[in-house]
């Protein structure tokens, strides 16, 4: 059995993939008690994702750099950053999966997170890159999250 080698720069895809289950639900909490409203730029940010993942569902890195380039400096001032940070979250989730050395596939292909959770089997990954999803797609209509 063959065994990659660490990258201490890179964090651990399962410690990126925590980090950012609970920077979502921390936000999806915030945002359900009142305790955090997003502004219109955030809200446009949601919505040029919910947009752009619409045709396959699917976040890819080249989308999320995208969104946070419209968003920009502003994007980080807005409510203290924390859409922002999340979205720098659910790019290090997806750098972990781009850079896996034992894939076929590379980065911007926008199905490759799905194929990498489906030969390497973290399929957490995927489902927390559809929770990110379900919150912007939230986010971008304005309703309560369910």
């Amino acid at each position: 059995m063959a065994t990659d080698t660490a990258n201490p720069a890179r964090p651990a895809p399962a410690a990126a993939v925590a980090a950012l289950r609970g920077g979502v639900a921390e936000l999806a909490r915030a945002r359900e008690c009142g305790a955090w409203t997003p502004a219109p730029l955030e809200r446009r940010i949601a919505e040029l994702l919910a947009v752009a993942t619409a045709g396959d569902g699917l976040l890819t890195a080249d989308r999320v750099r995208a969104a946070l380039w419209e968003g920009a400096f502003p994007l980080f001032q807005e409510n203290d950053g924390r859409l922002a940070a999340l979205l720098s979250q659910t790019l290090k989730v997806l750098h972990t999966v781009d850079a896996c050395p034992r894939c076929a596939y590379g980065p911007g292909d926008s199905g490759h997170a799905l194929r990498h959770a489906l030969r390497h089997g973290d399929g957490c990954a995927v489902a927390v890159l559809a929770e990110v999803r379900a919150f912007l797609v939230v986010l971008a209509r304005g309703h309560a999250q369910a």
